[in-house]
Parts: structure tokens; C-alpha cells; sequence
């Protein structure tokens, strides 16, 4: 069974026995562990360390989700195991994919070089629902290198407003006029 495909079976068994009212705690949970996961190099190097117990790893893990969560903790357990360690960023990953999927909650990042005004955002949230059909959350990112305009990644989709996109499209329109 591939990497992938482990991870999203124990994220649907989680899925499975967390009640409704809970998901959204849980994944929460899991997005948490996931930022810590991808910034903290410390914390990635002692969960693939085999001379760190598992017990500290367990630890490790349920104190950077930030509460209680037994059924959450049962499936890192059971993960630690199994010799999954080097899993435990991709099944929190596939939880919240999955959780989002459920509750119909499209998560997309919007990036650019200035604080966007609420007017802006609300267009970008509307545009993008309107098209997917679902609920959009935005999580937002200033990025100097975004020149002019907004970024948009969601799903498998980049929406590129930025006026270096545009820039681009007006060279390679006018590279198609010009004759060689």
C-alpha cells in the first residue's frame, strides 16, 4: 500500500469515529500539527528519530495539536506502532482534507504584497464559491514577490491576478504578433 494511500485510510477511520460535533475541533487539531510539522525541523527530525520512544513522540504530538483529544492521540498511537511515524504530517493533512470535504469547505490560500481590504476578500471568497459551489475559507498571506494584484491557490487551481501574471500575457501576446 503506498504512503498516501495508508494515510488517508487512517484519516477516514479517525473521520469515521469522531462525532460530527467534533471534526471541526479535530481538525483544528490537525492543522496546528501540520504548521508545526512543516516549520519546525526539530520536531520532523524527532519523530523520524527510532532512539526517541514512542511514548515522547505520542507527547510530541498531542501537546502541539494544543488539547485533549483522545481519539486523535489512539490513532497516533496506533500509528507510532505500526512504524508509521514518518506519516503522521501526511495523515493530519488527509484529515483536514477529508473533514473539509465533508462540512463542503474549500480552503484556498490568497497571497499578495498588501493587506487586502475586506470589500476585496469577500469578492475573491464569492468568486471562488461561485465557481467550486462550495463554502471558501481563505487563508491569506502577504508575499512581497507578488507584484500588484492577488494570488489565488485552491483545489488544484491558481487563479493569478498579480500584475506580474499580466505582464506575461501581455509579452507573450505581443511576441505572437511581432513577426521574426
Amino acid at each position: 500500500m503506498s504512503a498516501t494511500a495508508a494515510a488517508d485510510r487512517y484519516a477516514r477511520a479517525l473521520l469515521e469515529v469522531v462525532s460530527h460535533d467534533e471534526t471541526e475541533r479535530h481538525r483544528a487539531a490537525m492543522a496546528r500539527l501540520v504548521v508545526a510539522l512543516r516549520t519546525d525541523g526539530a520536531m520532523s527530525r524527532a519523530l523520524l528519530n527510532p532512539q526517541v520512544a514512542k511514548d515522547a513522540k505520542l507527547r510530541v504530538i498531542s501537546a502541539t495539536c494544543g488539547e485533549e483529544l483522545p481519539k486523535l492521540e489512539r490513532t497516533f498511537q496506533l500509528l507510532l506502532e505500526k512504524g508509521r511515524a514518518d506519516q503522521v504530517g501526511a495523515v493530519a493533512e488527509a484529515f483536514c482534507r477529508l473533514a473539509d470535504q465533508e462540512a463542503g469547505v474549500l480552503r484556498a490560500r490568497v497571497e499578495s504584497a498588501v493587506e487586502l481590504k475586506d470589500a476585496q476578500l469577500q469578492a475573491i471568497r464569492q468568486r471562488i464559491g461561485a465557481e467550486s459551489g462550495l463554502t471558501v475559507e481563505l487563508e491569506v498571506h502577504i508575499n512581497p514577490a507578488v507584484v500588484g494584484g492577488f494570488r489565488a491557490v485552491f483545489a488544484d487551481r491558481v487563479w493569478d491576478q498579480s500584475l506580474t501574471w499580466q505582464l506575461t500575457q501581455l509579452r507573450q501576446r505581443l511576441e505572437e504578433k511581432t513577426p521574426a
